[in-house]
């Protein structure tokens, strides 16, 4: 009797082991699997595109919530104030991230001042359209009134 316990113990214990060994696998197949998904999503290129997307979504929101309240026309900058809250938080953890990791510093400067080009242009085109514009408005007039 004795014989036929030892028996079904020995056999569950083998089974059991087994499923240790079977479970020991799995887990460690899911930490490499984790291990591999971090790393990757450390690299530069991701984490600047990371950066860059939530820098848009903010800076979308942020001008949708100006210039929603009274248009563009009406434009006031006390209603800049609504910037300070949500911008603030951006300021902070891309500074700190800076500063953790120095080889995010080149692609953000290189970004900054492509963002800061751009943005130059565009106020550089905007003005020269409102000069010319005026111009064009002054020009009609002097006509009009060298006529009468």
């Amino acid at each position: 009797m004795d014989s036929n316990i030892s028996s079904k113990t020995s056999a569950t214990v083998e089974q059991r082991k087994k499923m240790l060994i079977a479970e020991g696998a799995m887990y460690r197949l899911g930490l490499r699997e984790a291990r591999h998904e971090v790393l990757s999503g450390m690299r530069i290129d991701t984490l600047t595109k990371t950066a860059f997307d939530h820098l848009a979504a903010n800076g979308h929101a942020v001008f949708e919530r100006v210039f929603s309240m009274q248009g563009l026309k009406n434009f006031n900058p006390a209603n800049l104030k609504i910037l300070t809250p949500l911008l603030l938080p951006l300021l902070t953890r891309g500074f700190s991230t800076l500063s953790r990791r120095r080889d995010l510093i080149k692609p953000v400067v290189v970004g900054s001042a492509s963002l800061l080009a751009v943005a130059g242009i565009g106020f550089l085109v905007f003005r020269w359209k409102k000069v010319r514009q005026a111009n064009s408005a002054a020009r009609q007039l002097y006509t009009t009134r060298t006529r009468d």
